[in-house]
């Protein structure tokens, strides 16, 4: 079973939930990336994997079982640092250079 991360979130309750449902099934964990993982399952190396991934070869069956909240991280004292919620053309705008203002970095106030 191929793992982005065996510590992430709810990875360990998720392996003891699954070897619990199958007490026969032998587990063994490959830490690797998604396009990794993608890779090795399309080979045959991997039988399951468990990742954050969009799209997929048609060699691939991928089925989404849960949906992760997206966060930003902005230094403290940031126009949106205050906001609760921040709308993706919000966020787009804050991240777009304007014409002129591509010294040092995108998005630089």
């Amino acid at each position: 079973m191929g793992v982005v991360d065996p510590n992430y979130d709810s990875m360990p309750q998720i392996l003891r939930q699954k070897q619990e449902q199958y007490p026969e099934l032998e587990i063994h964990q490959v830490e690797a990336g998604a396009p990794e993982q993608v890779r090795q399952l399309a080979s045959g190396r991997l039988n399951v994997g468990i990742g954050r991934v969009s799209l997929v070869p048609p060699e691939v069956i991928s089925e989404l079982f849960r949906l992760d909240p997206l966060g930003m991280l902005v230094p403290e004292g940031h126009r949106l640092a205050a906001s609760q919620e921040v709308p993706v053309a919000k966020l787009a705008a804050q991240l777009a250079p304007s014409r002129g203002s591509c010294r040092g970095g995108v998005g630089t106030p």
